[in-house]
């Protein structure tokens, strides 16, 4: 059985490269396009692949040509994708980025498959992701799923795997999460993202914490209406400025702003708040008191699509294969390995191996 379960979102990048973004009305000359492998489950599966982890992928695609096209390249990354349905009623998600010559993006996603996941399938799953030592969530999957797999994860202790919830396909319903209480009962850590349908995320959530699994929930993409209270359920919250924003209502300006949002994100049930603030560093708050503020490398950034993801992949990976490191020093490495992917253009194929990383970097 694999050490980390990615439960989530898997998308089709389509990649145009410009001087600039469009404005409103405005059609304008790119420079070049590629399509490439996305989603922020499947990237953050890929990171974990390419670290060395052994990773299994749980999500769904469409019957089309995008479907083994991802599969394929997730296989090439050292992800285990048995368990990836393929749906006949929705298409493989696709994501519209625009990358401008400073690295800057702007995204567009449209879900497809990814939200018919449903709660279910992390109980059909559980005999998985109970042998997990992390469970990893995003919010790119359906709320109630995502709370199915974070329940089975808790009610495990787990034994040698990570469970990765990474809640990207719309299609998956929270019955799924139960269908693989096997699989998350046996995790150290869940990790989901919110790419997936609320309720499956709830439930994928729930079954963690119903098998005391650790749950890492990256809250992204973020929105304004998303209901705080699934953040009783989660252990370790990432976000990045705007996403802190969606849940505190306040600006982020500058560091300080940021500790204090983090610190406000602690009130709704988190013990750990992570928020990353791109060239300014990275920001982390614990229910212990402590807060710190962790600078970044200063690099040539040449595509920043999915860093986030190549962070969240990597922070993952190393709560689960480093436990003793201060998760102040697990998160200033995982700042160090997504710098390298925005020096490359794409998403998944960006992102290091763990060969390209110094020698005792990951030890």
């Amino acid at each position: 059985m694999a050490d980390i379960v990615v439960f989530g979102s898997i998308v089709q990048d389509l990649i145009s490269y410009a001087n600039r973004f469009p404005r409103p009305g405005e059609s304008i000359r790119g420079k070049s396009f590629e399509a490439g492998c996305g989603g922020k489950g499947a990237n953050q599966a890929a990171q974990v692949g390419r670290l060395g982890g052994k990773v299994i992928m749980i999500g769904r695609v469409g019957n089309d040509i995008f479907g083994p096209l991802n599969i394929e390249n997730l296989n090439k990354s050292g992800v285990i994708t048995d368990f990836i349905e393929r749906s006949d009623t929705a298409g493989t998600a696709t994501a519209t980025v625009t990358v401008t010559d400073d690295g800057e993006n702007s995204i567009v996603v449209a879900l497809g498959a990814n939200m018919e996941i449903p709660p279910s399938r992390a109980d059909q799953l559980e005999s998985v992701i109970s042998r997990a030592k992390l469970v990893l969530c995003q919010y790119e999957i359906d709320h109630s799923t995502l709370k199915r797999t974070f329940e089975i994860a808790k009610k495990h202790n787990g034994e040698n795997s990570i469970v990765v919830a990474l809640g990207a396909n719309m299609e998956i319903p929270p019955s799924r999460a139960d269908q693989l209480e096997s699989v998350i009962s046996r995790a150290k850590l869940v990790l989901c993202q919110y790419e997936i349908d609320h309720s499956t995320l709830k439930r994928t959530f729930e079954i963690a914490k119903k098998h005391n699994v650790r749950t890492f929930f990256n809250f992204a993409p973020g929105t304004s209406d998303f209901d705080k209270s699934l953040l009783k359920l989660v252990d370790i919250l990432s976000t990045n400025e705007n996403e802190a924003e969606f849940l505190t209502g306040a600006r982020l300006t500058c560091v300080e702003d940021a500790v204090r949002a983090a610190k406000s994100m602690l009130r709704f049930g988190p013990s750990i708040a992570v928020t990353t603030l791109g060239a300014k560093g990275v920001v982390v708050v614990t229910k212990a008191g402590t807060a710190t503020h962790i600078p970044v490398p200063r690099v040539k950034a040449v595509d920043t699509t999915g860093a986030g993801d190549s962070f969240c992949g990597s922070l993952a990976y190393l709560l689960v294969a480093r436990p003793n490191l201060p998760i102040e020093e697990q998160v200033r490495r995982a700042s160090l390995i997504a710098s390298v992917s925005v020096q490359r253009k794409g998403t998944q194929v960006s992102f290091p191996w763990a060969h390209e990383l110094p020698e005792d970097f990951l030890n």
